[in-house]
């Protein structure tokens, strides 16, 4: 509470905040970030500037957002009504509205910037990903496992595949727990995601997700259960997906020559 009390926040502002952090609500995935050399840090890594355009997800208390506020034309999404009135002050054009819902189409943003609430992690990178032309680059806050995962040559599943064909991203820094309140329970950390201008055929995303839906699987004894060739992934025979770099294994896929349409991988079922 003692981190509240010294936000400068309305009383009314304070009681509704308490009594959710007293209660354990999480409903909004509410951790705000405090310290402010990571700030620091994570605004010279969004490189605000006068000309720039700059959409905040789940701007909070203001930490990120009152500094870029007289750095850029920032534009700022937050879903919890409870803080709009604290943040209303700031010359910025405020959204009360929920992130997942908005469409990002017929807007164009130098950069993107959140602290992703960690429940809506997955579907908020998917939005992203399916509205890439929308922001040149995004620097994101996520769990330190997931940064781990996404910025790693290899992907364990086929999400953390699919967004390296679509982003090139880079792991900047680790944010210990501490420096947020409440305290979450893991380590975060920021990444950059900017979009690939290279884009692969839906077919390939298909096969993606096809020699992921059995990871333990050798490349070539998932093929054979759905009745292809290897092809020109002979070499990839005797190797797990997870155990090929996510570009190398785009590259051949992208120049496999299936006998197969697409659309039978996500009709046909194989025994296990």
């Amino acid at each position: 509470m003692e981190y509240l009390r010294n936000q400068k926040i309305c009383p009314a502002l304070f009681n509704l905040l308490s009594s959710a952090s007293d209660s354990g609500k999480k409903t909004l995935s509410q951790n705000f970030l405090h310290d402010t050399s990571i700030r620091d840090k994570i605004l010279e890594a969004v490189s605000p500037s006068p000309e720039k355009s700059i959409l905040e997800i789940g701007p909070g208390l203001g930490k990120m957002t009152e500094p870029l506020s007289k750095m850029c034309q920032l534009t700022a999404v937050e879903k919890d009504r409870r803080l709009i009135a604290h943040l209303s002050h700031l010359p910025i054009k405020l959204l009360n509205q929920d992130i997942l819902t908005i469409s990002l189409e017929g807007s164009f943003y130098d950069t993107i910037v959140s602290n992703i609430p960690y429940n809506i992690t997955s579907p908020l990178l998917r939005k992203l990903q399916n509205e890439k032309q929308s922001f040149a680059k995004a620097i994101l806050m996520v769990q330190k496992e997931v940064a781990e995962a996404l910025s790693s040559p290899y992907a364990k599943r086929a999400f953390f595949a699919e967004m390296q064909l679509s982003f090139s991203i880079r792991l900047l820094f680790i944010v210990p727990k501490t420096a947020f309140r409440p305290i979450p329970k893991v380590d975060s950390a920021v990444i950059e995601l900017i979009p690939r201008k290279k884009t692969y055929a839906q077919n390939v995303f298909s096969l993606v997700q096809t020699l992921f839906r059995h990871p333990r699987k050798m490349i070539g004894s998932t093929l054979k259960k759905y009745s292809l060739e290897l092809g020109s992934l002979q070499s990839l025979e005797k190797k797990r997906p997870s155990e090929v770099p996510t570009e190398e294994l785009a590259s051949k896929l992208d120049s496999y020559d299936r006998r197969v349409h697409t659309a039978k991988l996500g009709k046909k079922k194989c025994s296990r």
